[in-house]
């Protein structure tokens, strides 16, 4: 190999998480169960956004969802990339499988109430809505595909950290 060629780096270990992980959310989408359980952390924070505006329309409540929930989805990217080129600099693969999984858990309970406030704010009136449990199921499979799209962004900016350090 010549000094003017670099190596190709290659780490796809994220993408394959999250097409786990998407695939399975997909798959028990149906349970209900799963989907109202990824929504139980974001509920918690709603309340206390609903104590803060108290006597305000629900879409400033939601838009404060969506503003929070998207500020903590790019955070935790961010951390658990450092963490995961840290893993893969000291070669420690038990690491790496233990971040991806850690990362993928914590991004599912982010990106499912991501997705599911993004549909709500076409209309924030159907908060009210006696059905928004349906909506939560309704938004599942597409926030299960956005699972795939985060492990590759991961594997992105991974390759793309590693390139600096010339490994």
């Amino acid at each position: 190999m010549s000094k003017e060629e670099t190596p190709k780096i290659s780490f796809n270990q994220g993408l394959i998480a999250g097409l786990i992980f998407g695939f399975t959310s997909l798959i028990l989408t149906n349970t209900f169960l799963v989907p109202i359980l990824t929504m139980l952390p974001s509920a918690a924070l709603e309340s206390i956004f609903q104590k803060i505006y108290v006597g305000q329309p629900f879409s400033v409540t939601g838009l404060s969802m969506l503003i929070t929930l998207t500020i903590l989805l790019i955070l935790v990217l961010y951390l658990f990339r450092n963490m995961i080129v840290d893993a893969i600099i000291n070669r420690n693969n038990m690491k790496i499988k233990l971040l991806l999984f850690l990362f993928m858990s914590l991004q599912s309970f982010l990106i499912h109430p991501l997705f599911f406030y993004l549909s709500l704010s076409s209309d924030w009136s159907k908060a009210n809505d006696g059905q928004l449990l349906l909506g939560v199921v309704a938004t599942f499979p597409i926030s299960s595909v956005g699972l795939l799209l985060l492990g590759y962004l991961l594997d992105y900016y991974v390759i793309k950290k590693i390139s600096r350090h010339n490994l």
